[in-house]
């Protein structure tokens, strides 16, 4: 592979990974600050309010400032911005009845400023970065796949969100959601595999987009309120990287591909 097409690959793989992180991080917080007037204990609410700041601030400095592995700055904010998303998780985990496959579930989420921070650091070996991005896009599946099978609790909102898009019932919905957390965990160790991982991905890619439209899609009547654009819509967004780091590994695994073709050519 030529320097110029390497230097063409990074720059689009840190240009998707900036804007997927600015747009977490922003509207994230937006959502994280609005939420905080639901009733819940008063330190809760100021280390939400605080966390919400942090993030919106991170996400719009993040936006105008040079992406290098040299930018001091950048490297802080991606750091910064990795311990809150986690910290937010973790205050935010009770509330959830520690349920595992809650905090698993966000590992695309929580992992993606520091995914940016290792490509701006230019890994040495991009098997390694392929192979991190599979790690992370499996657990968030896993994670999907465990609610939706309802290994503990099928949570409410993928009943009323199936249902405000599908015509289904009760009993139609809890089995559509069973079979696709089904099909999550399946596609979870397809990745691996060689012959099989181009197809796990595409579906990945596909089936995230979805299940992140499904947040605003399901809420389409109240397109003009606050609640639409300060919670379904971050919604969305707050899922992107599902779809996001799929895609990004059938992007590095093809020109990966065609580096080692060109090599032993």
């Amino acid at each position: 592979m030529s320097t110029i097409s390497i230097s063409k690959q990074k720059v689009s793989t840190t240009t998707s990974l900036k804007t997927a992180n600015v747009l977490l991080l922003v509207f994230l917080g937006l959502s994280t600050c609005y939420n905080v007037w639901e009733p819940v204990e008063n330190w809760v609410n100021i280390a939400l309010l605080f966390i919400g700041t942090i993030l919106v601030l991170s996400g719009l400095h993040l936006l105008f400032t040079t992406t290098s592995k040299e930018h001091l700055e950048t490297n802080m904010i991606l750091i910064v911005s990795t311990i809150v998303l986690i910290t937010l998780n973790l205050i935010l985990w009770p509330s959830k009845d520690y349920l595992p496959e809650q905090l698993i579930e966000h590992a695309a989420q929580m992992s993606l400023p520091m995914l940016l921070f290792w490509w701006m650091k230019g890994p040495q070996n991009k098997k390694n970065f392929i192979l991190v991005l599979k790690l992370i896009i499996a657990l968030t599946f896993v994670g999907h796949g465990l609610f939706a099978v309802a290994w503990h609790v099928l949570p409410a909102h993928f009943i009323s969100m199936t249902q405000g898009i599908l015509p289904l019932d009760t009993a139609q919905t809890n089995a559509f959601l069973f079979s696709a957390g089904l099909i999550d965990f399946v596609l979870a160790f397809l990745i691996f595999f060689d012959k099989t991982s181009r197809f796990a991905l595409i579906y990945m890619l596909v089936w995230g987009l979805l299940t992140a439209l499904a947040r605003p899609l399901s809420h389409l009547q109240e397109v003009f309120t606050t609640d639409f654009w300060l919670i379904h819509f971050p919604g969305f967004v707050y899922r992107l990287p599902h779809a996001i780091l799929p895609l990004l590994i059938l992007v590095l695994s093809k020109k990966e591909k065609r580096s080692f073709v060109h090599e032993v050519n």
